[in-house]
């Protein structure tokens, strides 16, 4: 089984953790008026008697932390890349939570408000940056071991390639040691 599978999952495994953390800290003239984790912007919260309603973009970023968790268990090309697109969806959505919480808190708070983004907003941001950056690396990877359509690959011997991700085997391997599909 190859360990280099998992690395994909874990990256979207540890941004979801991060959504327990300080996504974001509110104050008013140097006094914390309030914490709010990055779960409490998908589920929505009350801050001194105010609903804070769900965040439509932090619960797509969410999904797609989810979404990149799920489907980083595949090992193929075509995973890769939703991965990667998982990964820049969640990077894009991030940034854009804070830019309207910025503006909201600057529009509303008159200028006694200010906020103070957490590590629930940084290690996220970063982990879907190098969530993308990493299943596009390893796709362009699996990409090198693929063949060209309508070529066949060159084989010798003793080479066999996999019909489901497109790896370099052994010919006497009856599982592929990339995804272990059998041969």
């Amino acid at each position: 089984m190859n360990k280099k599978r998992f690395i994909s999952p874990a990256l979207f495994a540890l941004i979801l953790i991060c959504f327990s953390l300080p996504f974001v800290t509110v104050s008013c003239s140097g006094y914390e008026v309030t914490k709010i984790t990055g779960f409490q912007m998908i589920t929505g919260t009350e801050v001194e008697g105010e609903k804070i309603n769900p965040n439509p973009l932090a619960i797509i970023a969410f999904v797609a932390g989810v979404g990149g968790l799920i489907i980083g268990f595949w090992s193929s090309r075509k995973a890769n890349v939703v991965s990667a697109v998982m990964g820049a969806v969640g990077f894009i959505c991030t940034l854009l939570v804070r830019l309207l919480i910025t503006q909201k808190v600057s529009s509303e708070g008159e200028g006694m408000l200010s906020v103070e983004y957490g590590s629930g907003f940084y290690l996220p941001l970063i982990l879907f940056l190098v969530a993308a950056g990493y299943n596009i690396a390893d796709a362009m990877d699996n990409k090198k071991s693929l063949a060209i359509p309508g070529q066949s690959p060159p084989k010798g011997p003793n080479v066999k390639f996999c019909s489901q991700c497109g790896s370099k085997a052994e010919a006497e391997q009856q599982f592929c040691s990339e995804c272990g599909a059998r041969f």
